[in-house]
């Protein structure tokens, strides 16, 4: 089937696919350049018109290049199935969306990282699903679905730190804020800083241990509280 005809079909991603088997450096350039536009997209990197203009853009070098071309897409055998031959590249966007979750939250919001792991156990068994039986899901509704949970939980997390960002930076200040505050306020403290990557063994060892110190505890709180100045919401 022509190339052009299969790239107005929507099928861009097969088409890179397909002419990244010849080994043609210029179709893996192209190939490598699309996957990125995706990924950096569906991480919510992009705006609409970056996305659309380089994807714009990708299309375009392809049928210069190789437009008066035909490709047997013999990996593909029912039209329907188009719906989901990006299951490699947007499982890929899954996986990283959750894992990064995951990561993130296991430590001080374990909920949230279970209700990620609960989402990349459903990935995975849908990535099983998919190679026991050719037929499943082939109109890619489920496969969607899961996507759709996915993004609304990577969202709903966006939202709640910007919303949450000022009331928590002025909790971290309150607590810190006696002349000597005591373990509990400062572990608390520590606590609602790590949910923004505040790593010190130091502390934490000291907030195991509790010696009974005003110097050490004065000291935490004020690394503390240079720490919550200069919070940034990424």
């Amino acid at each position: 089937m022509n190339i052009g005809k299969l790239i107005a079909e929507g099928r861009l991603s097969e088409v890179l696919e397909e002419l990244c088997k010849t080994g043609d450096n210029t179709a893996i350039l192209l190939n490598s350049r699309y996957t990125s536009n995706e990924k950096d997209n569906n991480m919510g990197l992009l705006d609409r018109a970056h996305y659309d203009r380089t994807k714009a853009q990708i299309q375009k070098s392809i049928l210069d290049t190789y437009g008066n071309k035909s490709i047997n897409l013999t990996s593909i055998t029912n039209p329907n199935k188009s719906a989901v031959v990006n299951d490699v590249i947007d499982g890929n966007k899954i996986e990283s969306i959750l894992t990064i979750i995951i990561n993130d939250n296991n430590r001080y919001r374990p909920e949230i990282s279970d209700e990620a792991i609960v989402l990349l156990k459903k990935y995975f068994d849908y990535k099983i699903k998919k190679i026991i039986t050719k037929s499943f899901d082939i109109t890619g509704e489920e496969f969607s679905d899961l996507g759709k949970d996915v993004i609304n939980l990577r969202d709903r997390l966006s939202t709640q730190k910007t919303l949450s960002l000022k009331d928590i930076v002025a909790k971290i200040v309150r607590l810190i804020e006696p002349r000597v505050p005591d373990y509990d306020a400062l572990k608390e403290a520590y606590d609602l800083c790590s949910g923004y990557h505040l790593i010190d063994t130091y502390i934490e060892k000291q907030l195991q241990n509790r010696p009974n110190d005003n110097n050490i505890k004065i000291a935490i709180a004020t690394t503390i509280g240079e720490f919550a100045a200069k919070i940034n919401v990424k």
